[in-house]
């Protein structure tokens, strides 16, 4: 009987602390929570540089994107439940490859146009290939890809990624790139649960 109650006690101390937890979440308006997510202190945002390169991981909860489109008129407030399914189940992330001595990524150390043109088509139909997520025990393909081309007006490119979630529980999740034509390698990036976990909660006013 004894054991049983301690049982007990532990189950109701245990559903304390998460409510705590929740609670305690920080409640941001749509522009204060993009500019929490994309502060690279709160854990979303992890660069790795390289002698020329550098990458820039930002993990995108769905309400960051909700908040994004929210302030860049995509979406009306009565279309934010709706919207919020269609983006369903998933993990986004946008993958920033930036030249540190370039004013254009595509021609980083290449030597001729046509090599421009083979990093070109590398990114537009092959990349994908060479991106997967570790979530959890689950190594998943991105079923969302997208280049942004930007025609040589920044020094970086913008690669949006989306993979479905290996389940509700929330993992460290490892970003691998097996890069094949700037010579950096295999990139490892990682997302600690920690900070996924201790995202605000967005208030839309």
């Amino acid at each position: 009987m004894l054991i049983k109650e301690m049982k007990s006690r532990i189950q109701v101390l245990i559903v304390i602390i998460i409510c705590l937890c929740s609670c305690g979440k920080k409640n941001l308006s749509t522009a204060d929570y993009v500019s929490w997510v994309e502060n690279e202190s709160n854990g979303l945002s992890v660069t790795k540089s390289f002698e020329d390169i550098k990458y820039r991981l930002l993990y995108k909860p769905v309400d960051y994107i909700l908040a994004k489109e929210l302030i860049n008129n995509a979406i009306e407030k009565n279309e934010i439940e709706s919207r919020k399914k269609e983006l369903g189940s998933m993990n986004y992330f946008t993958l920033r490859i930036e030249s540190t001595t370039s004013n254009e990524l595509m021609r980083v150390n290449i030597k001729s146009e046509d090599e421009y043109y083979h990093r070109l088509e590398y990114f537009m139909s092959y990349m994908q290939d060479d991106i997967y997520l570790v979530d959890g025990t689950d190594t998943i393909s991105p079923n969302l890809f997208h280049f942004e081309r930007n025609y040589g007006l920044a020094p970086f490119n913008d690669f949006v990624l989306g993979f479905t979630k290996a389940s509700e529980k929330v993992n460290d999740l490892y970003l691998i790139y097996n890069d094949q034509v700037l010579e950096t390698g295999k990139i490892n990036i990682k997302i600690n649960k920690a900070d996924i976990s201790g995202i605000p909660n967005l208030i839309i006013n």
